[in-house]
């Protein structure tokens, strides 16, 4: 009744609530060229493709997130990541608030984890880790974490039921740091999608599933592997993707060989490790000025290296230095390059912070096996070298 109740309620969004300013959408199709339309030239009724490969919001920028220690985020099975706060919920099913005031009901069986970073001590007394098998359940008392193990009973908007190995409690979602659920079924199992696609959120959430309609007033999309159909406004919209294997983000393999910035020796303890989507200090991806939910970003000296099963034709995409640095006294100066199986493939001028972000030509990758990402110093040494691989693309 109330998964019903809350679908009705996402769903039920009046056309005709004007949209100002009314976005800027841009189209990549196939071959890589780019038009731009804006969100009132769609149709009213709906359509249920994208009319490329990726259709992105243009100017997207970073909603406010909630108070540190109300915001959450939650892994999906299948592992997409949702940002926001805990709104609710009833029974089996959990009612989840984006950071750009979208509500999402989540059942149980959607759910892999759900972690209140803001609440993790700097020394938890345990390890925050899935258990081998159950569920199991941190709860902070003081600057220390209580593990619970045992099985999600349900929720409730005051907080969560769970049946542990002393009985049955329930945790109030103010003491509740942690939460991991065991995956049930089989996750190859379910309905054949007709037009799969991944939607990116503009606070760095990310949702696949069936794309239901795409109109003036946004994108519908039954998401999985819940089923639970979402109806999303164009101000929470980042970008839209195509998910049936034509297009895939670079960003979603993990690299075969990571050499991360370590201008001192790692003795010292100063290393910079990559971070997939996200900017190397751990916050969002920003370049040119605007908001980039797909990429890698680095500290130079970098060497990221891939394997690929040689199916893939091209590779497209952007670099730049990320606009962290234009707050620093020093701005940075790096040169990216690209390698396939060992050969020069593209190299750019020196990129410095503040530059326009560049856009890589249209780069061949056929029969190539192994790709890497090079970002060197260049003129100011590691200084400030926060560089950004944005939105590669491989397709095939």
């Amino acid at each position: 009744m109330l998964r019903a109740a809350l679908t009705a309620a996402l769903l039920v969004a009046p056309p005709s609530l004007p949209q100002t300013p009314v976005p800027r959408l841009l189209i990549e199709a196939a071959d890589g060229s780019l038009s731009e339309t804006t969100a009132d030239s769609l149709p009213a009724d709906g359509r249920a493709d994208l009319g490329g490969l990726v259709l992105r919001v243009a100017d997207t920028s970073v909603p406010d997130p909630p108070p540190i220690r109300e915001r959450a985020e939650v892994v999906l099975v299948g592992g997409d990541r949702l940002r926001g706060a805990i709104a609710g919920g009833e029974d089996e099913s959990l009612l989840f608030e984006l950071a750009t005031g979208i509500l999402v009901p989540l059942p149980i069986d959607a759910i892999e984890s759900l972690i209140f970073s803001g609440r993790l001590p700097r020394d938890p007394g345990v390890a925050v880790e899935a258990p081998s098998e159950g569920d199991r359940l941190y709860r902070l008392v003081g600057n220390r974490l209580d593990r619970v193990d045992g099985a999600v009973a349900g929720f409730s908007a005051e907080g969560v039921r769970f049946d542990g190995v002393v009985g049955a409690s329930r945790f109030s979602w103010e003491e509740v740091a942690a939460l991991f659920v065991e995956p049930l079924g089989d996750l190859d199992e379910g309905p054949t999608l007709t037009s799969p696609v991944a939607v990116d959120l503009a606070d760095g959430s990310r949702l696949r599933g069936d794309l239901e309609r795409i109109d003036r007033d946004g994108v519908e999309l039954r998401v999985q592997p819940a089923g639970v159909p979402i109806f999303l406004r164009w101000r929470a919209v980042a970008e839209v993707s195509v998910a049936d294997g034509r297009l895939r983000y670079l960003s979603e393999l993990a690299p075969d060989v990571a050499v991360d910035a370590s201008p001192f020796g790692d003795d010292l303890g100063m290393v910079w490790p990559h971070n997939i989507d996200r900017a190397v200090t751990g916050g969002p991806l920003l370049a040119g000025g605007v908001l980039w939910t797909r990429g890698i970003g680095v500290h130079a000296p970098s060497r990221l290296e891939y394997v690929l099963d040689g199916d893939y034709r091209e590779l497209r995409g952007s670099v730049s230095l990320d606009d962290s640095v234009l707050e620093l006294s020093a701005r940075g100066s790096v040169k990216f390059r690209i390698e396939a199986d060992g050969e020069l493939l593209w190299e750019s001028a020196i990129q410095r912070g503040g530059d326009p972000v560049r856009r890589l030509p249209t780069l061949s990758l056929e029969g190539v096996s192994r790709l890497a990402l090079i970002v060197d110093e260049a003129d100011e040494r590691h200084v400030a070298d926060r560089a950004d691989w944005l939105r590669l693309r491989l397709v095939r």
